[in-house]
């Protein structure tokens, strides 16, 4: 993964400020009455977040206070139940993870869909079990998206996920345990983030059938 610099804006962009505006009511009339709105009802443990965080729950939710304080609270109780995904101990523990953007079994291309999406590619033929866990690529996972979370364009455009199934086998199904299979279903339900698309590349003719049999 290129450094965050080149993945991060902190302003929208024209385009992406008029479709905030088309798509999810946002101006600065609507986003100030909602920030208001949303951090009195903040439980005590989430008091402290700041604004542009905040504003992400927003925007995935079309600044429906409700939802975004339900997402968030789900946030933050996933976090306290896999505390090796928070915040803190991502940064404390790069080095445990980050060979899985070096080696390519995770790739986010600079250049944005048509929808001005980011995509984040699942490589399944770079994926060495040996040398790499599902927990550890989880992990990945959401130091990606704590990054890509903080471009203001990405929260309001979205993004898709693509995997790459080439090269999928039993090693790398026997990885997706029920708890680790759960765990991901949780954060992507949770995440400040407008989904665009998941697709499948390459899909062998027995990958649905293992997916089956895992769920």
């Amino acid at each position: 993964m290129a450094s965050a610099t080149s993945f991060v804006s902190y302003t929208l962009s024209p385009e992406a400020r008029a479709r905030a505006e088309e798509e999810l009511n946002e101006n600065d009339v609507t986003r100030s009455r909602a920030l208001d709105e949303l951090r009195e009802q903040l439980p005590e443990p989430l008091a402290g977040m700041d604004d542009a965080s905040l504003v992400a729950y927003l925007r995935v939710a079309k600044y429906d206070v409700p939802k975004a304080l339900k997402r968030l609270t789900a946030f933050h109780g996933c976090m306290l139940s896999s505390p090796d995904l928070s915040l803190s101990n991502l940064k404390d523990s790069v080095e445990e993870f980050i060979h899985v953007y070096e080696s390519g079994i995770l790739l986010v291309p600079e250049e944005r869909d048509v929808h001005g999406r980011r995509i984040l590619i699942f490589t399944y033929d770079r994926w060495d079990t040996g040398k790499a866990t599902l927990a550890q690529i989880q992990r990945a996972i959401v130091w990606g998206t704590i990054v890509l979370r903080q471009d203001q364009d990405t929260q309001v455009n979205g993004f898709n996920i693509i995997q790459n199934i080439k090269g999928y086998s039993y090693s790398h199904w026997y990885q997706f345990s029920p708890g680790l299979l759960k765990r991901a279903m949780s954060i992507l339900g949770c995440f400040p983030f407008r989904f665009g698309a998941g697709l499948i590349a390459n899909e062998p003719w027995y990958y649905s059938w293992l997916y089956k049999l895992a769920k």
